[in-house]
């Protein structure tokens, strides 16, 4: 048997402390470096992955043919608003005249020379207009400094 030391142990309990606690080391080390190692795969042949492809490909073909539809009303709205500024610029409408605005807009190339025609026209009307607007403030100048004139020779 051993003799206590100072601290009243004796070296074999201190031995078998040491050992415990070495032990209990080790152990902590080796959970602490535990490594985990997860895979996922994606299997088509699951149902919850076949039916989440097919409905994002389903959603995916919805919003093209939306997307579709929607450029088709849109070039619709550019055509009907080309054919209103047209009939705008022609003045009168008519069954002849309809018929030709109709005819001229099955063919790409015919509507680019009445999209040319319409905003010829509308360049000339703005034109006019600034000219005109320019014209009245002239005239407004001139009535202006007249009246200036004649309060000044009556005073």
């Amino acid at each position: 048997m051993s003799r206590p030391n100072r601290y009243g142990l004796t070296m074999t309990a201190a031995n078998n402390l040491a050992e415990q606690l070495e032990n209990m080391m080790e152990g902590v080390k080796k959970s602490a470096k535990v490594e985990h190692h997860h895979r996922h795969t994606i299997d088509i042949r699951s149902s919850k992955v076949f039916l989440s492809l097919a409905l994002m490909v389903l959603t995916i073909l919805g919003l093209f043919y939306y997307i579709g539809e929607q450029r088709r009303s849109i070039c619709q709205y550019r055509s009907n608003d080309l054919k209103y500024r047209y009939i705008k610029m022609v003045g009168k409408v008519d069954e002849k005249s309809l018929y030709y605005l109709e005819q001229q807009f099955r063919y790409a190339n015919s509507s680019k020379v009445v999209r040319k025609q319409v905003e010829e026209y509308e360049e000339s009307v703005k034109e006019q207009a600034v000219k005109l607007e320019k014209a009245k403030r002239n005239s407004k100048d001139v009535d202006r400094m007249r009246k200036k004139e004649f309060i000044e020779k009556s005073e």
